[in-house]
């Protein structure tokens, strides 16, 4: 019978804990991995909530334009776009921008070519009385709507084969309410992108016939002026979106209206710039606090709760300071050009002006003790005389 020595137990323990430790370090360098590529997809998926969705409540299209390179459902249930190619057993994961992810088999649970296809492969995986799993389905529809619209239909259908087995469950209220908010959001989005479509388009026409970019350059100045706009997106419309927005809205009949950012999204400059806009008429830049915008701010025409209250509220002096340091489009280009012409050089006479510019008189004055002297030396007959070569060198 072969035992080992205390020496061999020593080195196998040894080799054991080394290859523990190298599939830790494999499994939190994947871990690292996943984790930046999925960073990735939040930012994609965030710069996609200002991205508008398609207008029809039955048929919305895709918001963000589907990549044909195929996506991969994780086993964590994340998702990461990218074409997916089985070596051994890891999954190579190429994505668009020519990186690529090595990650375990075990951490992969399927690929495909559409957000449908892991759909599919989900529902496949349940059992059809299976709630729990209908709610967990719609949770992950929801959690992953900006990568394929159409998957807000998916959830909704599912939440209405669950609403009717259990009609009365809380979960599922939650995410009906939720899907709700998903397909005003995406409604909202589209009817926004309509109308700014509309009004750039308009924009653009105007604007085929400057030809001259400095021209282009002096009107894009004189829209807003910067200040008065970077005050405006700060203090004040946020408030105007959150108690006049839902009267007011860019689908109104009002007089004044406000476009509003996507469901969950912060509006964007060029947002900020219209909005601007739209209520310079209510401005009064002489006295603002004489505006027609501050007096129908506080008086309660929509009801208390969208009233701004009185003078000392909070709300209300954000909205008396700006409008007391706005300024009108074009003051700050006003005041460029009013500063460089004062500026500027103005000759004192026609012959100074065309003629070439002159010294001071102090320059052509020359001092006697700045002068350098020169002293020539006496000149010798002979250089070579004895005589003087030994006198020099007093030499006797």
């Amino acid at each position: 019978m072969w035992t080992q020595s205390p020496r061999q137990a020593a080195i196998c323990c040894s080799l054991a804990l080394l290859s523990i430790c190298f599939k830790d370090a494999n499994a939190q360098q994947q871990n690292a991995t996943i984790n930046r590529a999925l960073n990735s997809e939040v930012l994609n998926q965030s710069d996609a909530l200002n991205e508008p969705a398609s207008t029809s409540m039955n048929t919305i299209a895709t918001a963000t334009a589907e990549t044909s390179d195929g996506v991969v459902l994780l086993a964590n249930q994340n998702v990461l776009r990218g074409k997916a190619i089985q070596l051994g057993n890891e999954i190579v994961v190429r994505r668009s921008d020519g990186s690529e992810l090595r990650l375990d088999r075990q951490r992969v649970l399927c690929w495909g070519q559409t957000m449908h296809d892991l759909y599919q492969y989900r529902t496949d995986s349940r059992h059809a009385d299976d709630l729990a799993a209908h709610a967990d389905d719609i949770q992950w529809c929801l959690q992953h709507q900006l990568l394929d619209r159409k998957l807000l239909e998916l959830a909704q259908r599912d939440l209405e084969h669950a609403l009717q087995v259990s009609p009365r469950d809380p979960v599922f209220v939650r995410l009906a309410n939720r899907l709700a908010r998903a397909w005003k959001g995406a409604r909202s989005a589209s009817q926004q992108k309509t109308t700014i479509s509309d009004a750039e388009r308009n924009a653009v026409a105007e604007q085929i016939k400057l030809v001259d970019h400095q021209q282009k350059q002096l009107e894009a100045a004189e829209e807003v002026d910067a200040a008065t706009l970077a005050g405006f997106a700060r203090n004040v419309q946020p408030m105007l979106l959150n108690r006049c927005g839902s009267c007011h809205g860019h689908t109104s009949d009002l007089q004044w209206k406000l476009l509003l950012p996507a469901s969950g999204s912060r509006a964007s400059a060029r947002i900020a710039r219209q909005n601007l806009l739209s209520i310079t008429p209510f401005i009064n830049f002489q006295s603002g606090l004489e505006s027609e915008l501050r007096l129908r701010a506080i008086d309660g025409h929509a009801g208390a709760k969208r009233s701004l209250g009185v003078r000392d509220t909070p709300a209300s002096r954000a909205l008396d300071q700006w409008l007391q340091s706005a300024r009108p489009a074009g003051a700050a280009l006003e005041n460029a050009k009013r500063n460089l012409a004062e500026t500027s050089y103005k000759p004192e006479s026609a012959s100074d002006a065309g003629g070439k510019p002159t010294a001071p008189d102090w320059q052509n004055e020359v001092h006697e003790n700045t002068k350098p002297q020169i002293e020539r030396l006496p000149q010798v007959a002979n250089p070579f005389d004895p005589d003087i070569f030994n006198r020099r060198q007093q030499i006797r």
